[in-house]
C-alpha cells in the first residue's frame, strides 16, 4: 500500500480545524459573558429607584447615577454584539476549516478504494495463474500436453 501523497496537509489541515474550533468556543464563551454583564447592567438599572428624599440634590444626583449605568450598559450591549459577531465569524471560520479538511478526507478515501481495488486485481490475477498453472500441470501429469 502506498503512502496518501496529502497525508501531511491533511493532518495540517485537521490540526486548522481543531484551532477554528478552539476560537469558536472560546468565542462562545466570551459572548455569553459579555451578554451576561449587559444583562446584569441592565437589571441594575431596573432596580434602581428613586430617592426617598425629594431633594433637588438627591434627585439629579439619582438621575445622573442612572445616567452613568445607562451609558454604561449601552457600552456593554454594544460590546455583547461585537462578541456575538466575533462568534458568528469563527464559526464560519471553522466551517471554511472543515470543508478543506472534508475535501482531503474523500481523497484519501478514493486513494484508499483505489488501493483495494488494486489489492483485490492483483489477489484475483494470483489466483488466476495459480489456477492456470495447477490446470497445466495436472494437464502434463496426466500426459495430455498439447
Amino acid at each position: 500500500m502506498s503512502v496518501f501523497s496529502l497525508a501531511t496537509v491533511l493532518g495540517v489541515r485537521r490540526r486548522q480545524e481543531d484551532a477554528a474550533r478552539a476560537e469558536v468556543g472560546r468565542a462562545q464563551v466570551n459572548a455569553t459573558a459579555r451578554e451576561r454583564r449587559a444583562a446584569a447592567l441592565d437589571a441594575r438599572i431596573d432596580r434602581l429607584g428613586f430617592p426617598d428624599a425629594a431633594t433637588a440634590s438627591a434627585f439629579v444626583a439619582a438621575q445622573a447615577a442612572r445616567r452613568a449605568l445607562a451609558s454604561t450598559a449601552a457600552a456593554a450591549r454594544v460590546v455583547a454584539a461585537e462578541a456575538r459577531g466575533q462568534v458568528a465569524e469563527s464559526l464560519e471560520a471553522w466551517t471554511d476549516a472543515r470543508r478543506r479538511v472534508r475535501l482531503l478526507e474523500e481523497l484519501e478515501e478514493r486513494h484508499r478504494t483505489q488501493e483495494r481495488r488494486e489489492a483485490e486485481h492483483a489477489e484475483a490475477a494470483e489466483t488466476d495463474d495459480r489456477a492456470a498453472t495447477t490446470w497445466w500441470r495436472d494437464r502434463s501429469d496426466d500426459g495430455q500436453t498439447p
